[in-house]
Parts: structure tokens; C-alpha cells; sequence
């Protein structure tokens, strides 16, 4: 991180089958633009990289731009090794990456990728190779572990090692069943997709407020299971999952930017019960609401 950037840590490791496994947690103070790491051959590796919170971009040289933020993880190949990061100020980024060789990642595929990866074999005239995949509530449970699971013993590293293989192998079977669902979709009217934006609006605000399916149906006049099929249609998730993100997102914000007590937290988010409040933070952000940030 540049001088009077932030502060936090980066951890690296290798593993066997050239797996590549990056852990980062900043504090980013004010915006800042910096060099990817000049020793890994990214070009000659298919990497994935998310984000439990906060957002960044990869900038290629020749003005290309991978955005990445805490509901999308991406699936890329970076051509350039002059690929810059840039990080928005004021915010707290936790990241995970994991990238692996092509030519390990043939022999782990018996020797060659399935069909919707070969996207990836070839740049072409790209100078970057990307695509984004929706993280489920099931893989956003193997990010937080990641973010708990250290590498104190050899026993540790071999079970941080599964994680990491666990989280690679869900994003490329992400995109391999997203491009396979890719045409059966049926997309939303116009209407209906102004109407998921108004939906969306309602519920950020009216986070204290109980909120479900079923009430949110009846309100906008859709049936639930309506309702639901546009959810899962278009942001690759339940109506209780988009709620609950929305509820831990506030609440982040308001316990590590503005101060306030997890009990104060809770009740402004719908929680009456901070021990549940407590539960469903630790299992959306890795951590315990309130733990000491680092310092300045």
C-alpha cells in the first residue's frame, strides 16, 4: 500500500499444482493506484480474485478494466505485466485470489478444459481474458473460512490449502453452469426490471423494518413466486439472501465508519437480538462485529 494510503496485510502461499492463494485485509484511507505483483506470471495463469467486502479495479495498460466488488467474483487472464490496481478510498477491503497455471490446470482437468473454459485458452487481440460470477450464499461461506483458517502448522496449511482448491473450483464450475444456464434464462420485461430497482431501493431503506417474499410481493404487485424467479433470475439469488446482504453491508458501515455499537447496529438493520445480530454478521464477514481494526 502507498505511503498515507492505508494499512493492512497481504499473505501469499503456494501450493502444490502451481495453486496460488493470495489473503489481503486493508484499511484504505484515500485512493491510491498500485503494481500487481511483478513475480507472478499472470498471463500464463487462469486466476479468480473476490471481494467479502469492499471494491477494486485491474487496469491494463492499454486502458482494459476488470471491476471487482463483494458480490461478483471474476474469472480472468491479465496479458500485461504493467497491470495496476486501483483502490477507492474510504473503505475496508478484505480480498481473496486464487490463481493456477494453465498447464497444471490441464493436467488437474485430464489434460484439457471443458467447453465454456476455452474462453480462456486464447487472448486473441485481448489484452484482458474476464468474466463475473454471482457469489452464493454457499461460496461466501469458503471465503469467511478462509479468512479464519491460518497456517500455524503443516496441518493448518493443508486444510487452508483445501479452501483454497474448494474456492477455485467453485468459480470455474460458476461460470462453466452459468454459460450453460446462459440461454434457458428468460429475461425480465421492462417493467419488471424498473420494478426490481424500485424492490431494491425499498429494501435498503427499510433495513429496521421486517422485510420478506412474501410482504414485498403483496406491496409491489407480484406474486411470490414471481417475485422470486426474477431474484434468481437477475442477481443469482434468493430475496432472503439479497435482504440479509443488504442488513450486513449497513451494518459494517455503521459499526466500522460511523461508530455506532453492534446493539445500536442491529436494531437499525432489523435485529432484535444481538447474539442472532452477531451470528449472521460473523457468518457474512468472516468476522465478530467490532473487532479492532488496525490502527492508524
Amino acid at each position: 500500500m502507498p505511503d498515507n494510503g492505508g494499512l493492512g496485510r497481504l499473505q501469499k502461499f503456494r501450493f502444490r499444482n502451481d495453486l496460488v492463494f493470495y489473503r489481503s485485509e486493508f484499511r484504505v484511507d484515500s485512493d491510491c493506484v498500485i503494481d500487481t505483483i511483478a513475480e507472478d506470471d499472470f498471463s500464463s495463469s487462469l486466476s479468480s480474485s473476490m471481494h467479502v467486502v469492499g471494491r477494486c479495479s485491474y487496469l491494463s495498460p492499454d486502458g482494459s478494466e476488470i471491476k471487482v466488488d463483494s458480490k461478483h467474483a471474476t474469472l480472468h487472464r491479465i496479458k500485461d505485466i504493467h497491470t495496476k490496481i486501483q483502490i477507492p478510498g474510504n473503505q475496508i477491503i478484505k480480498h481473496i485470489g486464487v490463481s493456477c497455471h494453465l498447464d497444471s490446470l490441464h493436467e488437474m482437468l485430464d489434460s484439457r478444459l471443458p467447453g465454456a473454459l476455452k474462453h480462456f485458452e486464447s487472448f486473441g487481440d485481448a489484452r484482458i481474458i474476464s468474466a463475473k460470477i454471482p457469489i452464493t450464499s454457499r461460496f461466501r461461506k469458503l471465503l469467511t473460512q478462509a479468512f479464519t483458517t491460518q497456517a500455524t502448522n503443516p496441518i493448518h496449511k493443508i486444510k487452508l490449502e483445501s479452501l483454497a482448491l474448494s474456492i477455485y473450483a467453485e468459480v470455474l464450475e460458476g461460470y462453466t453452469t452459468m454459460q450453460k444456464n446462459d440461454k434457458s434464462v428468460v429475461a425480465a420485461s421492462p417493467w419488471e426490471l424498473n420494478l426490481l430497482e424500485e424492490i431494491n431501493d425499498h429494501i435498503k431503506n427499510n433495513l429496521n423494518q421486517p422485510l420478506g417474499t412474501e410482504m414485498l410481493a403483496d406491496q409491489f404487485l407480484l406474486s411470490p413466486k414471481r417475485l422470486a424467479s426474477l431474484y434468481k433470475d437477475q442477481f443469482d439469488c434468493s430475496i432472503r439472501e439479497a435482504i440479509k446482504s443488504e442488513r450486513m453491508k449497513r451494518a459494517f458501515t455503521l459499526i466500522n465508519d460511523k461508530g455506532l455499537t453492534v446493539k445500536e447496529s442491529a436494531h437499525l438493520v432489523g435485529y432484535n437480538h444481538v447474539s442472532n445480530f452477531t451470528k449472521a454478521y460473523r457468518d457474512f464477514h468472516g468476522e465478530t462485529p467490532g473487532r479492532p481494526r488496525y490502527n492508524k
